[in-house]
């Protein structure tokens, strides 16, 4: 009887060890490489919405909105055509999903169109040391070929980073560097728009900062250096209401307010 046992035992191993060696010496699968998160459109593109369709719904504006309004204007009036070309490029990438390039970068590549007009363009992101690092060619088909428009640095989680855009396919040089950052978790984010021509308002710029905090949910601070001069901007993004302190315009420090309705209130 014992012999027996023995012999089961023994043919049992024989059928299973050769099963295990086969199993384990399979290769397991590659890992697929996940592409980068690209950086959300708010870390190119200011939300100047509060200060010009919305807002201007209110036909009873009186002068403290309507001058804290114009300094936005001028800003949204220049980077909305200056950058309307690559800000359509990057925002019709998350539509798109990259490939992985033999050298390690991501690239999205696609065609899309800004009114009549065509373009292609190709994104490129890259993992390095500092985080993830971004590239953006734009082709307008007949006028330019692989326009380098823009670059730009981020962490991986996309929670901060910055841009560095340059002008015009005839005139590709930097003039505009964006440092942006948010927090998902408290909903909180800012982007600073900031001139890099040189001259004389190299340095000249705009700053946005959005939050929950009670009573102003907005911030702009917009600081023209050819005047040495900051006009700072509060407003609630719910009720509207808010504060701009400009001291070369008022010939003060003081903020000057206006209510809900867009009226000039006295400040509290």
């Amino acid at each position: 009887m014992k012999s027996v046992i023995v012999k089961s035992i023994a043919l049992s191993l024989a059928l299973i060890v050769p099963f295990y060696f086969t199993c384990s010496d399979q290769p397991s699968e590659p890992k697929k490489q996940q592409p980068p998160a690209i950086p959300p459109l708010s870390s190119m593109t200011m939300d100047f919405s509060h200060f010009t369709t919305t807002s201007l719904a209110k036909s009873q504006a009186k002068s403290n909105w309507l001058w804290a309004a114009s300094h936005v204007a001028v800003w949204n009036t220049v980077l909305t055509v200056t950058l309307a070309v690559p800000v359509a490029a990057f925002a019709e990438s998350f539509n798109h999903t990259p490939i992985l390039l033999p050298d390690g970068r991501w690239l999205w590549s696609y065609n899309y169109n800004l009114g009549t007009l065509q373009y292609t363009a190709e994104l490129y992101g890259k993992v390095s040391l500092e985080g993830l690092e971004w590239n953006m060619f734009i082709t307008q088909h007949g006028l330019y070929t692989d326009f380098h428009w823009f670059s730009g640095k981020s962490d991986l989680p996309a929670t901060t980073g910055f841009w560095t855009m340059n002008l015009r396919p005839l005139e590709p040089t930097p003039f505009l560097q964006i440092d942006w950052q948010r927090d998902p978790d408290d909903q909180s984010m800012d982007i600073k728009y900031t001139n890099i021509v040189p001259g004389d308002e190299n340095g000249s710029y705009i700053y946005q900062a959005f939050n929950q905090e009670l009573p102003y949910t907005g911030r702009y601070d917009i600081y023209r250096v050819s005047s040495q001069n900051m006009v700072q901007i509060r407003w609630n993004r719910e009720t509207l209401e808010g504060r701009v302190q400009d001291p070369a315009h008022f010939n003060d420090s003081d903020w000057h307010c206006w209510d809900s309705e867009l009226d000039d209130v006295e400040c509290d």
